[in-house]
């Protein structure tokens, strides 16, 4: 009886022991005491309570991530715009204990970052691929191929840079944005998929602000890429720059002026203006016109950010060409919503 008691009370040391060496870890990991890149979050499986845990330090990570950005502490992480890219350590902490709360065990884990590994090595070979103009099985990067050969084909060497950071744009986002099974990886874990968006998210928004900075010079050379002197696509293709541009929201705004200077002679897409008006109104904290923009509430739900006379929406989209219907628009973005 004293030896099953002396056993119990070991058993007992031990597990506090690892709680409380779990809790500092995430103190330590906020603090930039320990490495957010190389922490092993498999340990944080280990805690008797880890499913409670690792939600709640999921929190607490999301809620540091939006305090440095300067976010309120009523917005919710999923409706919360960020002011700059998050960091490497800030997308490692984030990703790492999301992953942990996916993987069941400590070693599955371990196994998912070996995985994600994989990942990116595949995500860099699929894009070097479509880059030297090999055709993709994959039909969600038809419009990366589309975006290379207009790149290839251009005469205008401003024109072939255009597509080719479109494209670059396309096929990152394309990689990121799914909804339960990505196409490219249909077998991977989600812990790993998870693993591997931390980096590939940290590329994408790096990419944004240096094709956001092109275009900035690009356009103050020769003005805005309009469809009666450089075509539909190249006015489509600089449009797609400046709507993710969300980090210099003052830039945003100027190029909704000039957009909305071509409107009248019909020198750009009136639909992508649409886009843009309600990116510059949600990022600058103001009511969106066209329902274009929103958040996943839920698992499954995607919901429009605040909009102004939502009664008339329908008659605005039709005005600007802006399809499908709201109805079927949220249908389509809750596809996105893991």
């Amino acid at each position: 009886m004293v030896r099953r008691l002396l056993n119990i009370l070991a058993l007992l040391a031990v597990m506090a022991g690892a709680q409380a060496a779990s809790a500092d870890s995430i103190d330590e990991l906020l603090a930039g005491n320990l490495d957010p890149v190389s922490f092993d979050y498999g340990t944080l499986r280990d805690r008797p309570d880890a499913e409670a845990f690792l939600a709640m330090a999921e929190t607490r990570v999301q809620r540091a991530i939006l305090s440095r950005q300067g976010v309120a502490d009523n917005v919710a992480w999923n409706a919360a715009r960020l002011t700059r890219c998050m960091t490497e350590p800030e997308l490692a902490m984030l990703k790492g204990v999301a992953s942990a709360q996916k993987a069941g065990t400590s070693a599955a884990w371990r196994a998912a970052r070996a995985e994600a590994d994989v990942l990116a090595a595949k995500r860099r070979e699929l894009r070097a691929r479509l880059f030297a103009g090999e055709v993709s099985p994959h039909p969600e990067l038809r419009g990366v191929q589309r975006r290379l050969k207009l790149a290839r084909d251009a005469g205008d060497p401003a024109l072939a840079e255009l597509f080719r950071r479109s494209a670059d744009d396309n096929f990152a986002r394309a990689l990121i944005m799914r909804g339960s099974r990505p196409f490219w990886a249909p077998d991977a874990s989600l812990a790993a998929l998870d693993l591997d968006d931390a980096a590939a998210m940290r590329a994408l928004c790096l990419a944004d602000e240096a094709n956001q900075a092109w275009l900035k010079t690009t356009i103050a050379k020769r003005g805005w890429f309009r469809i009666s002197r450089d075509g539909e696509e190249a006015d489509a293709a600089a449009w797609l720059i400046a709507q993710h541009a969300d980090y210099d929201p003052a830039f945003q705004q100027e190029i909704l002026g000039v957009l909305e200077d071509h409107l009248a002679n019909e020198d750009t897409d009136a639909s992508g203006y649409a886009y843009l008006y309600d990116r510059v109104a949600v990022n600058t904290g103001r009511l969106q016109r066209y329902a274009t923009q929103g958040y996943c509430a839920a698992p499954g739900e995607w919901l429009p950010d605040p909009l102004e006379d939502p009664g008339g929406v329908e008659a605005r989209r039709t005005a600007m060409g802006v399809i499908p219907s709201l109805a079927e628009y949220r249908v389509l973005m809750s596809s996105y919503c893991p």
